[in-house]
C-alpha cells in the first residue's frame, strides 16, 4: 500500500468515484484524483484498485435522493467506509471531485461525510479545494451542494423542455 506523508505522519489517499448524469465523467473524476495525488494505479490500466471505489447509479430512477435506502445503491462506497473503519492509519483522506459527488442530496452527503469522519478519516472536495476533518463547519459545503443540485435540476428541466 502506498502511503502519503505530512508532517511525519503517514496516511492513505482513497478515491470515491460515482457515476451519474449530474456528475463529471469517470475519466474526469479519476484524472482529478490522480492530480490530487491519490494512488496512481489507474496509470497501469487496472480498472479496480484497492484505494479507488466506484459506484454507477446512472440507471437508478428516483426523485427521493434523501431516502435511507441510498446506501444499498452505493455498495462500493459502503465498502470504502468499512475499509476506512478497519484502517489502523489515522487521518486517511477520501477524494471526491465535487460536493455533488459526495451526495446527490444533502442528507446523503452529510451521512457520507459523517461516516467517513466516524472512521477517523478526512474528506477532500477538489472543486472547493478543501479538506474537512471531523467537527468542521459544513455550511459552505451545504450551500455549494444546494447550488449544484439546483443547477443540475435546471439543466434536466431544460433538456426535457427545450422550448422553455
Amino acid at each position: 500500500m502506498v502511503l502519503a506523508t505530512h508532517n511525519g505522519s503517514e496516511f492513505q489517499k482513497w478515491a470515491c468515484i460515482t457515476l451519474h448524469k449530474w456528475l463529471p465523467s469517470k475519466a474526469q473524476q479519476i484524472a482529478g484524483a490522480r492530480a490530487w495525488g491519490a494512488h496512481n494505479d489507474w496509470l497501469s490500466g487496472i480498472e479496480e484498485v484497492p484505494t479507488t471505489f466506484t459506484d454507477d447509479i446512472r440507471d437508478v430512477k428516483t426523485t427521493r435522493w434523501g431516502d435511507d435506502r441510498w446506501p444499498a445503491k452505493l455498495p462500493n462506497r459502503a465498502t470504502l467506509i468499512h475499509a476506512l473503519s478497519k484502517s489502523e492509519i489515522p487521518l486517511d483522506q477520501v477524494y471526491f471531485r465535487s460536493p455533488l459527488c459526495v451526495g446527490i442530496s444533502q442528507k446523503l452527503a452529510l451521512a457520507t461525510i459523517n461516516a467517513i469522519w466516524d472512521a477517523k478519516a478526512l474528506v477532500y472536495v477538489q472543486t472547493m479545494d478543501v479538506l474537512y476533518k471531523a467537527g468542521d463547519d459544513l455550511e459552505d459545503f451545504c450551500t455549494q451542494l444546494r447550488k449544484d443540485i439546483k443547477a443540475s435540476q435546471n439543466k434536466d428541466q431544460r433538456r426535457r423542455h427545450p422550448e422553455g
